[in-house]
């Protein structure tokens, strides 16, 4: 007499992960290469200026003061 376990079809499963860090990947690479393959890219110049340059000029005082000390 035969097992159940004979009876049963093999199937083959990715493992959980796997299958998130393709989705993931697949999200990433949709979002990001679209503005790239249009020519544009997903930072306005102005507001990089006008955010990012006062921040780094401060820091920049900030390491030249700590390294005085």
């Amino acid at each position: 007499m035969q097992t159940s376990t004979h009876l049963r079809k093999r199937t083959f499963k990715l493992p959980i992960f796997l299958i998130y860090t393709i989705a993931f990947v697949s999200i990433c690479l949709l979002t990001y290469s679209i503005p790239w393959l249009a020519g544009r890219t997903l930072i306005w110049n102005v507001d990089g200026i006008a955010q990012h340059f006062p921040i780094l000029a401060q820091f920049q005082r900030i390491l030249e003061a700590v390294q005085d000390l």
